[in-house]
């Protein structure tokens, strides 16, 4: 908690903090040329399930290493091909992060379409949320997306349960749960360690109680 009310802090001194409770969320889409779009999200009474209206966007800067904070939900990415109010977007809105930024909120967390790195090793991402980290229904049925996320209070998982017609998720990253979590919305799902983070930590990313390495291991045979 104190480490997220400390990124809040940053964010709000940067300049880099949304908090309007006629927001139902926030969505933000990483450019590779280093800004990121943030556009208010309402008429949304289930973030998870659909986006209603997407207000005008704001262009800003991606910190180069920072932090961006949202007093409601923020979602990263957007699978969907919703326009926006000005018409000046139209999705799908993958994100390409190029900085080493940390995405804070004080509600949830959505993944809404794929997240990549502009420059493998040299970028990356943190996303923190003080209640659950859910990958939702409007994300592509193909979905790959990287970041180290933490759930404090609640599960890292999908909108469904089941499969929905969702083909496959490749999750790249760490995960930090409070109550465990799944990915069973999609037919299969791939979760690989993002090794950069053994060398490059997001933006005030906590460093958990209990961290521990292998110094060795064997591989043995299942008993009969």
């Amino acid at each position: 908690t104190q480490t997220r009310l400390d990124i809040k802090d940053a964010a709000t001194a940067a300049g880099l903090a949304w908090n309007d409770p006629s927001a139902d969320a926030w969505m933000v889409q990483f450019l590779a040329d280093g800004r990121a779009r943030v556009w208010k999200v309402t008429n949304t009474p289930d973030v998870g399930r659909q986006i209603g209206t997407l207000g005008c966007p704001q262009v800003v800067n991606t910190p180069a290493w920072g932090a961006m904070y949202f007093e409601q939900s923020v979602i990263v990415s957007d699978g969907s091909t919703k326009v926006d109010s000005c018409a000046s977007t139209s999705g799908p809105r993958p994100s390409v992060v190029n900085g080493r930024v940390t995405i804070a909120t004080k509600a949830n967390v959505y993944i809404g379409g794929n997240i990549s790195y502009a420059a493998s090793g040299d970028d990356v991402l943190g996303l923190i949320a003080a209640n659950e980290v859910i990958i939702a229904k409007y994300t592509p049925s193909t979905l790959t997306w990287r970041a180290a996320s933490l759930a404090q209070s609640g599960q890292w998982r999908t909108y469904e349960g089941n499969p929905d017609g969702h083909s496959s998720m490749t999750y790249i990253g760490s995960q930090t749960t409070n109550n465990g979590g799944y990915a069973s919305m999609f037919d299969t799902r791939s979760y690989q360690y993002d090794d950069t983070l053994q060398r490059l930590r997001p933006f005030m990313y906590p460093i958990l109680e209990g961290s521990w390495d292998t110094f060795y291991w064997r591989q043995v045979q299942p008993p009969s």
